[in-house]
């Protein structure tokens, strides 16, 4: 049984943020910061990164432009920020004895303000002044102050997408050629009872199609997994969606939908029996589109693949076909071609993960999907699952991550260890070694120096990055710590 993630948010879907990359490649769109920049933009300020014990009420001024918008970041209960006074009173490190919370031992600051030339911003502290151009602060490079205990960085900007009376969650994103972004997220109606998947490109004047207001993209009741693509090698951009619906059917499927001039087409990807869940996608340079996704059919879960370019889909292609379940496959295409495909199996009794490598020009027509041996990344008798996988086009291998607990993690929620099949069990709330709701998140490297399968693969440490080398059965894993929620409330299993 797979351990649900619970969580309590409602709606996620209110703006989009540009960073670093995004603003580089695509000139149309407005940058965070630097010359061009005009657009009210989000900073994170953050205290006592050197973790010691101090007072750092303060409060927040601004010169030469307006503050839009303050939150407090990681406050404990102790902790207050007053909005309307654009103060706040806040203290780093734990205290001694029990934590009446779990936030991390700094404190911080989300505000959003003007980023014009004459911008000037001030936070004074008990523990000094910090003061900053928006102007100075560089995407991607958190800048110091009072001698490296406090920083700020640059968050982005957001733009609304729609105004709805809805629920909206899950967004895609895809920017054109022309730098419009187009915007594919999943809304419920509440006083329908009822999804919707709905589509806007947010640059566009009132008057063209999909910029006045939200288009439906598919007429069905229930959605998972969207994505949104523009492919670019077949001569002409096609704004595609992939998504998982169970229809008409009323039996979960993988859909595909292509804009036309003639509204949304949608095309079925899969049609067996049984559940076909967990979508991932993604695009490779040649304009294929490749997805793969959860099959429940045969008695167990199995990831299945497909590839799609120049207007044809390939044969469907049984990525993993061992007699236990494989769940939540993520992909990467790399610049040669082949896919990597990452999943998790119950195959030894517990959440392990895999990579497999697929590649399209098998079969008599060379039109057909092939799986290499798949590679084991973590196999130890932990909780090792939700593989996150990239391609590394300069090595010809993959980067993998995937979160960690410890044996049996989540499959009982008591307060203490328990004992399930004879087992040991640790509980969702204990034993993860960083408090409730934090996994450890492993980045695990495989390099192909020669043909696969049966090449020479190794682990590469992360340069650059001080991380604390664990080896597990002979090989050299790299540990990352990082949060990651896992909800609050009461839980259970799919």
């Amino acid at each position: 049984m797979k351990p649900l993630a619970v969580v309590t948010t409602a709606v996620v879907l209110a703006g989009l943020l540009f960073f670093g990359r995004a603003s580089q490649e695509k000139p149309q769109a407005r940058a965070a910061t630097g010359e061009g920049a005009a657009a009210p933009t989000w900073f994170k300020v953050v205290f006592g990164v050197d973790l010691k014990d101090a007072v750092w009420d303060g409060s927040l001024s601004v010169s030469g432009g307006r503050v839009y918008e303050i939150e407090s970041w990681s406050f404990e209960e102790r902790d207050q920020l007053r909005k309307e006074e654009r103060s706040w009173t806040a203290r780093t490190a734990i205290l001694d004895g029990r934590r009446a919370t779990y936030a991390e031992p700094t404190r911080g600051l989300l505000i959003k303000v003007d980023a014009v030339p004459k911008t000037t911003v001030k936070l004074e502290t008990k523990q000094g002044t910090i003061e900053f151009s928006p102007r100075e602060i560089r995407l991607g490079r958190a800048a110091t102050f009072l001698e490296g205990r406090a920083t700020v960085e640059v968050l982005g900007f957001g733009d609304l997408v729609a105004e709805t009376e809805t629920d909206d969650d899950f967004a895609a994103i895809a920017i054109d050629e022309r730098g419009h972004r187009h915007v594919l997220w999943q809304a419920y109606d509440d006083v329908a009872k009822r999804d919707w998947l709905l589509i806007r490109d947010v640059d566009a004047g009132s008057s063209e199609n999909d910029g006045a207001k939200p288009v439906p993209v598919f007429d069905a009741k229930e959605f998972a997994d969207p994505h949104l693509f523009f492919l670019k090698g077949t001569g002409k951009e096609q704004l595609v969606a992939v998504f998982a619906s169970p229809g008409e059917n009323q039996d979960w499927d993988i859909y595909a939908a292509w804009k036309t001039a003639d509204g949304w087409q949608p095309q079925r990807v899969c049609s067996a029996e049984g559940s076909d869940i967990h979508l991932a996608a993604d695009a490779g340079d040649d304009g294929s589109l490749w997805v793969c996704w959860q099959s429940l059919r045969n008695g167990n879960g199995d990831i299945y693949a497909r590839r799609y370019a120049d207007g044809e889909w390939s044969d469907e292609l049984a990525a993993t076909s061992t007699a236990a379940d494989e769940w939540e496959p993520s992909i990467s295409v790399a610049r040669n071609g082949m896919a990597w495909i990452g999943y998790d199996s119950y195959a030894s009794g517990n959440y392990d993960v895999h990579v497999v490598p697929v590649q399209f020009g098998a079969g008599p027509n060379g039109k057909r999907l092939q799986a290499q041996k798949s590679i084991a990344v973590a196999t130890s008798p932990d909780f090792e699952a939700h593989a996150s996988v990239l391609a590394d086009d300069d090595s010809g291998g993959v980067w993998v991550a995937y979160d960690a607990a410890g044996a049996n993690w989540g499959k009982d929620f008591r307060n203490g260890p328990t004992m399930t099949e004879g087992g040991y069990s640790e509980p969702l709330h204990d034993g993860t070694g960083i408090d409730f709701g934090f996994f450890e998140t492993y980045i695990w490297s495989v390099f192909n120096r020669s043909a696969i399968p049966d090449g020479l693969w190794k682990s590469l440490p992360l340069k650059g990055v001080p991380l604390k080398g664990v080896p597990l059965k002979g090989v050299p894993l790299w540990r990352i710590v990082k949060p990651a929620t896992v909800g609050c409330g009461s839980g259970g299993y799919d």
